[in-house]
């Protein structure tokens, strides 16, 4: 139910950009990501990918739909057992740009998505377990560039709880490096 709220405001700005003839863009992007986990000793690390969809709504402002994945989970090893942590996201973001130039155009960035996931246990433990899905935030800063290549830092907020009886909330944080390139749709 809750992919069907993220549809309808995906037609709701496709449909206020091409009523108001604005820019369409449509976008592919890839990156490291690494976890800050609440009471994790050590980080884990793993490649990244997603997929944008944004128009302008201002001169420097810059709203949409995205959607990423680890490209292969977080894993950690402790005590003989190897976790796997996996996150999706579906959200919505805003840039705004706040020096743009022709050669550059930095901005930061905020959004709020929709997180799921799962936890694989392997070894001395064994098991599998879906996420709870959950909204989180995002916050970050990056750079457009000329012919449509673009660069972010992106911190993702988020607590998550585990599909199990008396599972507890923890802080599922991690952050993400990217590069991507982005081309007008309309």
């Amino acid at each position: 139910m809750r992919f069907a709220k993220f549809g309808i405001l995906f037609v709701m700005l496709f449909a206020l950009a091409t009523i108001g003839q604005a820019q369409v863009i449509l976008g592919v992007q890839a990156g490291y990501a690494s976890t800050a986990f609440e009471d994790q000793e050590s980080a884990a690390s793993t490649f990244s990918g997603g997929a944008i969809i944004g128009t302008d709504i201002m001169p420097m402002i810059d709203v949409g739909l995205e959607y990423n994945l680890l490209f292969s989970p977080f894993e950690f090893e402790e005590g003989g057992t190897t976790a796997k942590v996996s996150q999706n996201l579906l959200g919505l973001w805003a840039r705004w740009y706040f020096l743009p130039i022709p050669a550059v155009s930095p901005y930061i960035r905020g959004g709020v998505g929709y997180y799921s996931g799962k936890l694989e246990l392997s070894g001395a433990m064994t098991g599998e377990a879906d996420f709870k899905s959950t909204v989180g935030f995002n916050i970050g800063a990056g750079v457009d560039m000329p012919m449509g290549l673009y660069g972010e830092f992106v911190y993702h907020i988020v607590s998550r709880e585990l599909d199990v009886d008396g599972a507890e909330s923890a802080g599922y944080n991690n952050w993400a490096i990217s590069v991507g390139y982005s081309f007008d749709l309309l």
